[in-house]
């Protein structure tokens, strides 16, 4: 994996990009944990995968707590 961040035209840009190795994990279920240092900030950032929205949120209840807040675009809800 990837990491960068960078200020650019466009403003900042934080970047992740995944190796075909990474993407085989994540469809296999196994999601990518990794530090949040990079942009600055403390923290964890989870990647995962799912044949939809459902699916996903499902596989974030063990990360779950009484302040998560889950966004999914209506345009994406079925």
């Amino acid at each position: 994996m990837l990491k960068a961040a960078a200020r650019g035209k466009d403003g900042e840009v934080a970047l992740i990009g995944l190796s075909h190795k990474n993407i085989e994990e994540l469809m296999k279920g196994r999601p990518i944990k990794t530090s949040c240092e990079f942009l600055g900030i403390k923290g964890t950032l989870l990647i995962i995968v799912g044949k939809d929205e459902l699916e996903m949120a499902k596989m974030l209840e063990p990360y779950i707590g009484e302040n998560t807040k889950i966004h999914i675009d209506e345009k994406l809800k079925s």
